[in-house]
């Protein structure tokens, strides 16, 4: 496989993990192509790998399906945060700002409706513990942005 296509394909598939989806705007956005060039590629990548996602008419994306499993180098979440920050990603890149790393693992199933209340302008609802209380607390959020931590 050609570096090039390597390199579109490991993009493909770490916002396939992590958002749940990808179209060719995404493609068109990061690598600057044509609509034409970005579709081309989703195609190859369909056809080398016919299992990992399937096209949704609604979302007008190809969504994740259950035989989609990543390299692990894919489920490196500051990877996934330095390649859209690099990119020109219209709305999440736009608001990364860079702190100290979190102590924890990050799961993509976690992250994804994150990321769209960010990119949809959704409010979510999330289970809040402080750390000077034990009560568990609803909190309805209207995320507006992601933080960037080098790891």
């Amino acid at each position: 496989m050609k570096k090039t296509d390597r390199e579109r394909f490991d993009y493909i598939q770490y916002i396939g993990w992590w958002e749940g989806q990808i179209n060719a705007s995404h493609l068109m956005r990061h690598f600057q192509l044509t609509r034409d060039s970005a579709s081309a590629i989703l195609k190859k990548y369909d056809y080398k790998y016919p299992h990992h996602f399937q096209y949704d008419q609604s979302l007008k994306a190809r969504v994740i399906t259950q035989d989609f499993l990543p390299a692990k180098k894919i489920q490196n979440f500051s990877k996934y945060l330095e390649l859209i920050k690099n990119s020109r990603c219209e709305v999440v890149s736009e608001c990364i700002e860079e702190v100290e790393a979190p102590f924890r693992n990050i799961n993509a199933k976690s992250v994804r409706p994150i990321l769209k209340a960010i990119t949809e302008n959704l409010a979510i609802d999330i289970g809040y513990i402080s750390l000077s209380s034990p009560d568990y607390l609803d909190r309805i959020i209207e995320p507006h942005s992601l933080i960037f931590a080098r790891g």
